[in-house]
C-alpha cells in the first residue's frame, strides 16, 4: 500500500511540474537533433526562470533540450534572471534581445556559441560567465550592455565580431581589446615563415 501512495504522489508531482512547464514554455521537438527547443509561451514571464533540462510531451517519451531558437525569449521585458541547464548547446540570435531587465544569467557548460544580437539591448546585465566550450561570439553579441562589468573572454573564443561589444563599458572594451591583441600574437606566432 505505501508503494501505492508513493507512486501516486511522484505521480501528482510529475504532472504538477509539467503543468507548470507547459504554462510558461512552448516546447518543440527538433528530429535533427533529437531534442527539444524551448522558447516562452508569453513575453510577461517575470523575475527568475529556471529552463528544464529534459522534456516529455507525451508521445515521444523524455529527451533533453538542447536548443532556445531564434528569438526564442525576444523582449520579455519583466525576465531578471535566468537559469539554463547544461543540456542547451545551441541558442539562436537575438534570443534575449532586449530583455531590459535582465540582470543574470547562467549559461550552459556545453554552449557552442554566442549569437548574433543575444543579449543586445540587455542594459542592465550585469555579470556573464562564458563557458570554455564557446568558440565564437556573433555580431552585436553585447551591444548595449553597458551595466557588463564582471566579464572574461575563455582561451577557447577563437573568432569574436568587431561589433560584439558596441555600447558595453570600457572594462568590458579593455577585455576585448586584450584578447584581439592576443589573438594577432597567437596568429603571427602560428604563420609559416
Amino acid at each position: 500500500m505505501n508503494k501505492v501512495l508513493e507512486s501516486i504522489k511522484l505521480m501528482k508531482k510529475h504532472i504538477k511540474e509539467q503543468l507548470s512547464k507547459d504554462l510558461i514554455f512552448d516546447f518543440y521537438q527538433d528530429q535533427e537533433f533529437d531534442c527539444y527547443m524551448v522558447n516562452k509561451k508569453h513575453h510577461d514571464l517575470q523575475d527568475i526562470i529556471v529552463l528544464p533540462d529534459y522534456y516529455n510531451d507525451g508521445y515521444n517519451g523524455k529527451k533533453p533540450v538542447k536548443i532556445i531558437p531564434e528569438m526564442g525569449f525576444y523582449s520579455c521585458l519583466e525576465l531578471t534572471s535566468l537559469i539554463m541547464p547544461d543540456t542547451i548547446e545551441i541558442i539562436g540570435s537575438d534570443a534575449f534581445n532586449h530583455c531590459e531587465s535582465l540582470q543574470y544569467i547562467k549559461l550552459s557548460k556545453n554552449l557552442e556559441k554566442i549569437s548574433d544580437n543575444l543579449f543586445a539591448g540587455c542594459s542592465i546585465l550585469t555579470n556573464v560567465v562564458i563557458p570554455k566550450t564557446v568558440t565564437e561570439i556573433g555580431a552585436h553579441a553585447f551591444k548595449g550592455c553597458k551595466s557588463l562589468i564582471d566579464f572574461t573572454i575563455p582561451n577557447s573564443v577563437l573568432k569574436i565580431d568587431k561589433t560584439a561589444f558596441e555600447g558595453c563599458s570600457e572594462e568590458v572594451q579593455a577585455v576585448y581589446n586584450e584578447w584581439r591583441k592576443n589573438e594577432v600574437m597567437r596568429n603571427f606566432c602560428m604563420k609559416d615563415y
